[in-house]
């Protein structure tokens, strides 16, 4: 809830450095999707840069230490999410699973706090973005990842056994 909170305060603060203050109330926006894209630092992973390639195209150096890559989020539909429906794309902001419903590499992170309105916005927003075609950013080649098991090991549980 705190953090919610302080998203749309750091929102309402971005219409006092100049934009236009928005109406949360008017729903999914691009102009909002902007915003939180910028709020949730997404240039960082996904934007090359040389910016002459384009708004979010991806990046062609490797994240430090490792083989994956910052994928394009332009809508071009070869090297980017222009074959994406939108579900797809909160899919994987959410639960970070590509198209094929394939875990994304990490670092991607999952953004599991996203408000349906975020998670609108920022889809509204990519879809703006000029498509760019971006061949030189190489696919990513995930470590090993594993395999999700939870813990069964809850103290007091009720097996029969001693805790």
């Amino acid at each position: 809830m705190l953090r919610s909170v302080l998203g749309l305060i750091a929102l309402f603060s971005l219409g006092a450095c100049g934009d236009a203050p928005f109406d949360l109330d008017a729903g999914a926006s691009p102009a909002l999707g902007a915003a939180y894209v910028r709020q949730r630092g997404c240039a960082a992973c996904h934007q090359s840069g040389d910016t002459s390639f384009g708004e979010l195209s991806g990046q062609e150096v490797p994240f430090a230490g490792t083989l994956v890559y910052g994928s394009n989020l332009t809508p071009d539909v070869l090297t980017g999410l222009g074959n994406w429906s939108d579900v797809q794309i909160i899919r994987a902001m959410i639960a970070g699973v590509d198209d094929q419903l394939a875990q994304l590499c990490p670092p991607s992170p999952h953004l599991g706090d996203l408000s349906e309105l975020e998670a609108r916005s920022i889809v509204d927003y990519l879809r703006t973005l000029p498509p760019v075609y971006r061949a030189d950013v190489p696919a990513s080649l995930c470590p090993p990842l594993k395999p999700f098991l939870p813990d069964l090991s809850v103290a007091g549980s009720d097996d029969g056994g001693t805790p």
